[in-house]
């Protein structure tokens, strides 16, 4: 079988591209090996060959580059593996993310291994990498005795972020796909790229004080995820911001499961949690059904109105919880996003709607148990 040298499978006329091939073919079949039962020998193949290829674009010395390469894609098909099940995961995963991963994201990943001893796996990216770690960087890293004389700037891949359970910007406007049920925090920080080594070492400790939160939240949790992202989150001055926890609900119509949970986590929350809903298509008004279900347990939705989903009803919103529906919103860094698979009680009558809202009760008891760090309120009992 011919080695491609690109993801689309196809020899580029570029004869130093071509040198490490036998390199890198000797390379797949090791990890083949490594991965055989999870993953084809083309598809480890593919990896080898594009990881290759993406670290060489940023790379102006290339003599050690085809052992990055077999690094750099161990770990993207670990990381595959672990997204797709075939693979432990054993403990959390947090992966850090700047443009360059060249100074904040390397050392916020340096700082959380030597901490973690093994309790947590991490990873870093970039989504424009340079070719080497600032060197300051490495200056003041090593005077705490941490080494990232080993460590190269990577490119950000899908695979990396699916198998995160954490994910950390630094501030510096990097995007990341979203899926639902991770933790995206965004840590404001000074960008160490031409700064003094004074400076930097600033920059050092103010990422080792969040990653002592982070890790400890992350091995024995305390705070809720909102919480935690208040606690390490750097807040604009002058920004007011309210201090209860505040879900957005999103279901296209915004008439009835949107609505439902809306409208039982105001009640139960007796004002303690700040509660929107929204649709991206809204509907005329709420569906009967589910209003007559509601009223059933005494709480009534009557007088709401399906209203258009927002940017900013997301951004001012700490959780934004889909419900199943494919609904799409847009993504903030340092949010929780959850979807919940529910049945849609569009055209249903009440005897099929209550299911649907005693599953929604349900998960809204536990949604307040991890904002509020309580047991909940009593929730209202069927009349």
């Amino acid at each position: 079988m011919t080695s491609p040298v690109d993801p689309t499978g196809t020899h580029r006329a570029q004869p130093e591209l071509l040198l490490p091939q036998a390199v890198l073919s000797r390379t797949a079949v090791t990890l083949a090996e490594k991965f055989k039962g999870v993953f084809s020998v083309q598809t480890v193949e593919h990896y080898v060959f594009e990881s290759y290829t993406a670290l060489y674009r940023t790379a102006t010395v290339h003599h050690h580059l085809t052992s990055l390469a077999q690094r750099f894609a161990t770990d993207r098909l670990t990381a595959l593996a672990q997204s797709q099940g075939d693979a432990p995961k054993d403990v959390p995963e947090v992966l850090f993310l700047c443009v360059h991963n060249a100074g904040r994201s390397q050392m916020a990943a340096a700082l959380l291994t030597h901490r973690a001893q093994g309790r947590v796996h991490v990873r870093s990216a970039g989504s424009a990498p340079t070719d080497s770690i600032n060197p300051t960087v490495i200056e003041a890293m090593v005077e705490i005795g941490l080494d990232l004389g080993q460590e190269f700037p990577k490119p950000l891949t899908d695979d990396v972020v699916a198998a995160a359970d954490c994910v950390v910007t630094m501030g510096c406007g990097d995007a990341c796909p979203v899926y639902l049920g991770k933790l995206y925090l965004d840590w404001v920080l000074t960008d160490p790229d031409g700064a003094d080594l004074v400076t930097v070492r600033g920059i050092r400790d103010d990422l080792d004080h969040r990653v002592q939160v982070l890790l400890r939240e992350l091995t024995a949790p305390t705070l809720s995820r909102t919480q935690l992202a208040a606690l390490t989150a750097t807040p604009t001055p002058g920004t007011p911001r309210s201090t209860r926890p505040s879900v957005l609900f999103v279901c296209v119509h915004n008439a009835g499961r949107s609505q439902m949970a809306a409208g039982f986590l105001t009640e139960l929350s007796q004002g303690a949690v700040e509660v929107r809903s929204a649709g991206s298509l809204p509907g005329e008004k709420v569906n009967p059904a589910a209003v007559a279900a509601m009223a059933e347990v005494g709480i009534d939705i009557s007088t709401q109105k399906p209203k258009v989903l927002t940017t900013e009803a997301v951004e001012f919103s700490d959780v934004v919880i889909t419900m199943g529906c494919g609904d799409a919103c847009p993504a903030f860094p340092g949010k929780r996003y959850l979807d919940w698979d529910l049945d849609d009680p569009a055209g249903q009558g009440v005897e099929a709607v209550r299911p649907i809202r005693d599953d929604i009760r349900a998960r809204i008891q536990t949604l307040m148990d991890e904002l509020l760090g309580t047991e909940g309120l009593t929730p209202a009992a069927p009349q």
